[in-house]
């Protein structure tokens, strides 16, 4: 227990304020201050009172006469007043001192769910199975960082805990002294955090399966008013601080107690998808129900998950009782998390936690002492004990970053996840200034240029890459498609930005181009960017024929869902639909993924870099006049390539694709010349060998307007294969729309087509 308490109450000196305790301090003091008139703020903190009363209690009984109603925001809008009181306490305490008077009674709260835990475990198998629930909670990096924190959530954990812990004594000998200290712990736990009403729910089961037993010794009558009596005072605590209220609904106003309290419950439980959120490389306004599961195998230890393991196999052996007794509460908590619960932070799990130690103590002794003599036994429990100790110590005193070897570590953690599981504001600023003082001109804010940071080093952290931060969720978005050459404290990343070409965009315009010319010099920061449109279901261009490099941009409806790819456990980069498309991007980097709708289209952005090698292209065509059979030119030597027409364009190569009922050709086509601006198409038939037309595949997928001298495009011929066995040749060339005349092959009189022979 010292050395848990130690190391919540040493190591949160190093920690700066994570983003919501100011919030939670400034709600407290505004209770303890006010009172009532401080309930305006009830509808944007969404907590309940007790534990941000508690945490505020020590600077409030320092300094309770400040004046609330003269600073900013006071009554109207809660950010600038939690601001304006937080600048007013550092007045008086340094922010290392505030920060220890404002965290202790979260630390003591710790340490009496410490203590909780093993008189738990002693009294169900023990003083040795109290002693390894304790020592399994002493090494839990996730109790250890948030019970460091002037925060709800271990202070939640450590009341319901106690909670139930004494209605499960209340239980085993139904006493009114039992009920009453129940009764109280539950009326503070439901005043803790609007989800404190399912320590509610599970102390009414266990008062229901109470009064359902039969005990000789003991008077029903009295049980039944003892248990009632219990969840009757829990019920009392939210009535006492919030009164009675008014319910609306569907436009009646009900007289209710507490209905402000209710009210936050339902809030919070609509609040889960209203959120942006990130885990895995997914992220949006949405919620997972995979994301609580996944985080408890990437935030505890390897060898704690292990003992769970080993524990919960001895307790399925040899003392199932107890295990369904003390595992139904995380069941059914762990069930609703993953239903509802936000997706901002494994933190919301905390809960569980006190029953899994306890779990872990009581059935590795089990295991133990099945085999007393056992020295394997022994050993293993040991050695990954150990283990699991000296993993929370080696990350100390920054136990909010820890991630197990599964994700590779804190280092690499903010694939994961990141929020309040990384990256909650805990960096202390002189640790960052440290940094930026040794490596001048680092950048530590957004790139004015979304797609194309300016050149140097850039400090950016874990949550605001994932989006998390407030504004703008796409302000980093380039650097998230980056590898970061550097880390600060885990939360933060350093990324070095090279010299970054942008000669063009080139846009599909299928189904829709999803870019204006705002939004392009905005995010390019460039106003004289060249633009370019194509039909991304028949075309490819290739700017400056890759002289230049540039971006393309798609609508995202014509990329696939994510989905985790194997072994990283992370979501691969947007994937298009169109096998089509997934050729010709196979040589770009996506650098921007705008995956939400908001007043312009979700897109994807890739980007082509100068001298990109084109495929190879298969040479040798046949000039001839159209009307010529093709199998009249298997005896000549004419083969040429590249083809000219007295158009400005010529034919570069081609790709033929052979599938099961469809066969695929590309012409690649390269500008010459200027183009007179003249519409124009590229003609494809497929003929057989006596030159009759079995189908006819012509189109243009570029406009001929966004065409320039270097540019090279390719244009998409899709056949249905007849019933015919073949041979199949090619026709292909161009021809002007306004009068149909088909363009000459340069050098070859009287000439207006080239054919090509497919073989499959």
């Amino acid at each position: 227990m010292l050395v848990g308490f130690g190391l919540g109450l040493f190591g949160q000196h190093y920690n700066d304020f994570t983003v919501d305790e100011p919030a939670h301090i400034a709600a407290g003091y505004a209770a303890l201050a006010r009172g009532s008139q401080a309930r305006w703020l009830l509808p944007e903190h969404l907590t309940p009172p007790l534990l941000n009363a508690l945490e505020a209690l020590p600077v409030y009984l320092a300094q309770p006469r400040v004046a609330l109603e003269a600073l900013p925001g006071w009554g109207v809008s809660f950010p600038p007043y939690v601001r304006a009181l937080l600048a007013v306490l550092e007045q008086t305490w340094p922010p290392p001192q505030l920060q220890l008077l404002t965290r202790l009674p979260v630390i003591w709260l710790a340490a009496l769910l410490a203590a909780v835990i093993f008189r738990w475990g002693k009294d169900m198998w023990g003083e040795w199975g109290g002693r390894l629930a304790l020592f399994s909670l002493v090494s839990d990096p996730n109790l250890i960082a948030h019970g460091q924190l002037a925060t709800t959530d271990a202070g939640l954990a450590a009341l319901g805990t106690a909670t139930l812990f004494c209605v499960w004594r209340w239980r085993r000998r139904p006493r009114w002294r039992l009920g009453l200290l129940s009764g109280g712990l539950l009326g503070l736990t439901l005043l803790s955090k609007y989800s404190g009403g399912l320590w509610l729910l599970a102390a009414g089961l266990v008062v229901l399966t109470t009064l359902g037993q039969r005990r000789s010794s003991l008077r029903p009558g009295w049980v039944a008013s003892s248990g009632l009596g219990l969840l009757l005072i829990g019920l009392l605590a939210p009535v006492a601080v919030y009164g009675i209220g008014v319910w609306t609904y569907r436009g009646l106003n009900l007289p209710l107690p507490a209905a402000e309290y209710w009210a936050g419950v339902l809030a919070q439980a609509g609040s889960s998808g209203a959120r942006w959120a990130y885990a895995f490389g997914f992220r949006g306004y949405t919620h997972w129900w995979w994301y609580f599961p996944a985080a408890f195998l990437i935030k505890n230890p390897l060898p704690w998950l292990l003992l769970l393991g080993v524990a919960l196999a001895a307790l399925v052996r040899h003392d199932g009782r107890r295990l369904v007794a003390l595992a139904l509460f995380p069941a059914g908590y762990g069930l609703v998390a993953m239903e509802s619960g936000l997706n901002i932070g494994y933190r919301h799990l905390l809960p569980v936690h006190p029953f899994l130690h306890l779990l872990v103590g009581g059935g590795l002794w089990v295991w133990l002492q099945a085999r007393p003599r056992s020295v394997g036994r022994l050993t293993l429990c040991a050695g990954l004990a150990l283990w699991s100790l000296l993993s929370v110590l080696l990350v100390w005193p920054y136990e909010l970053t820890y991630f197990n070897e599964v994700s590779g570590g804190p280092a690499a953690a903010y694939q994961y996840l990141t929020d309040s599981n990384l990256d909650w504001g805990q960096t202390p600023p002189e640790v960052l200034d440290q940094y930026a003082q040794a490596h001048p001109g680092l950048r530590r804010s957004a790139p004015a240029a979304r797609w194309r940071p300016e050149a140097g080093l850039y400090l950016v952290g874990a949550s605001a890459l994932q989006g998390l931060s407030p504004g703008d969720p796409f302000a980093y978005e380039w650097f998230r498609h980056q590898a970061p050459t550097a880390h600060v404290n885990a939360a933060w990343l350093v990324y070095a930005v090279p010299e970054l070409e942008l000669g063009w965009v080139a846009q599909c315009s299928r189904p829709v181009a999803p870019l204006d010319e705002p939004t392009i010099v905005h995010n390019s920061g460039l106003t004289d960017l060249r633009q370019l449109s194509f039909d991304c279901s028949q075309a490819w261009v290739y700017p400056t024929g890759g002289a230049a490099g540039g971006y393309y941009a798609f609508d995202h409806s014509l990329y696939q869902p994510l989905r985790l790819q194997w072994p990283s456990l992370l979501a691969g980069p947007p994937s298009p639909t169109d096998a089509f498309l997934q050729r010709h991007l196979s040589a770009t980097q996506v650098i921007f993924d705008k995956s939400h709708v908001d007043t312009r289209p979700a897109y994807v952005l890739h980007s082509l870099a100068r001298g990109a090698v084109m495929p190879p292209l298969p040479a040798g065509v046949y000039p001839a006049p159209a009307d010529t059979a093709p199998l009249a030119l298997v005896a000549t030597d004419t083969l040429v390539t590249p083809a000219g027409f007295e158009s400005g364009l010529s034919l570069i190569g081609t790709q033929v694709r052979w599938q099961a009922d469809e066969l695929e050709v590309e012409t690649w086509w390269r500008v010459e010349a200027d183009l007179s601006g003249r519409g124009f198409s590229i003609m494809a038939h497929l003929l057989d060998a006596d030159g009759a037309v079995l189908a006819v595949a012509d189109g243009l997928g570029v406009a001929p307007l966004d065409l320039a001298r270097g540019d090279v495009w390719l244009q998409r011929h899709r056949f249905a294969l007849p019933l015919t066995s073949g041979p199949f040749w090619l026709r292909t060339g161009g021809y002007w729309l306004d009068d149909l005349s088909r363009w000459t092959v340069t050098g070859w009189a009287n000439t207006d087509a080239l054919f090509l022979p497919l073989m499959p």
